[in-house]
């Protein structure tokens, strides 16, 4: 009995590690335990198979229990989904960013010119109209092959401003401040917009020179009025930054560019600032970005 149970832990050892030699005077006897613990196995195993429901796990390559993956339903069309592309993939992100500080004030000589940041002076007379334009404040660079058919976005804008009205009359305010993305990327090149007539030279503006829509606000200010606004907004996208349907559909790009633009060649996204405001005498703007695609 004793020898029994050594040879079956050395036979058990070899087979979970690596195989150990059996001395010649035991091999007879192991190769008999052996079959005896495979026909034991065999045993228990036809045991569980008769008991166990018809639904449930399998304990062998021949029984299959348990219902299994759902049939995969048909290809859907875009008037089923809108964007088949994506349809059944994936979200994978792809990076995040805190964007440099835009900052308007009446003095910017004190600024340190190594801040990544930008500075814009305002005019002396504040009811007059100053526009933000600051063209890179984040990229990002995504590798070929990082999304399978989009490229999405969750924006936060952090912004602190002062509306006041110096003039002694009635006044006009406005605020509107506009994230702006700009896509480049080199199957672009030698490629016409159809929506300009010009040609890409190897990039886009997606939602247009202006911006993505984020925050407007107009008011009218009396004589003397102050008001402090630090709002937190964000905006997160619907039909995607970029997408294989907005290349095809709306930029004019074949279904094989369309891939290309994602497959073969690196993707950069610039994010700027657009916008104009009146009756500010300080203001900070700063963006959160979160990228995400689809695999």
């Amino acid at each position: 009995m004793q020898l029994s149970r050594v040879i079956t832990g050395i036979l058990s050892l070899c087979a979970v590690t690596t195989v150990y030699a059996v001395s010649p005077e035991y091999a007879a006897q192991a190769d008999v335990i052996k079959q005896q613990n495979d026909a034991d196995m065999m045993q228990r195993s036809n045991a569980f198979t008769r008991s166990a429901p018809s639904v449930g796990t399998s304990v062998g390559p021949s029984i299959s229990f348990g219902p299994g993956p759902a049939p995969l339903a048909p290809n859907p069309t875009e008037d089923d989904v809108g964007d088949v592309d994506s349809f059944g993939k994936n979200v994978i992100f792809l990076g995040v960013k805190q964007t440099a500080n835009v900052s308007l004030q009446a003095d910017c000589s004190g600024v340190d010119p190594t801040d990544p940041g930008a500075c814009i002076e305002l005019p002396a007379d504040l009811s007059q109209n100053t526009s933000v334009d600051e063209t890179e404040v984040a990229t990002f660079v995504l590798p070929k092959k990082s999304t399978n058919s989009l490229i999405c976005f969750t924006v936060t804008m952090f912004s602190s401003w002062n509306w006041i009205n110096t003039t002694g009359a009635s006044e006009f305010a406005s605020m509107t401040v506009n994230p702006r993305f700009q896509i480049e990327n080199d199957t672009l090149n030698g490629l016409t917009d159809p929506n300009t007539g010009l040609p890409f030279n190897g990039q886009l503006f997606t939602n247009g020179p202006s911006g993505l829509s984020t925050f407007f606000q107009f008011r009218n200010l009396e004589a003397g009025d102050f008001e402090f606004n630090a709002p937190r907004l964000g905006r997160d996208c619907t039909a995607g930054l970029i997408s294989q349907r907005v290349l095809r559909d709306v930029y004019g790009l074949t279904d094989k560019q369309a891939r290309d633009f994602f497959k073969k060649e690196e993707t950069r996204v610039i994010f700027g600032v657009r916008g104009n405001i009146s009756s500010v005498d300080s203001a900070n703007f700063s963006y959160g970005i979160r990228l995400y695609g689809d695999k």
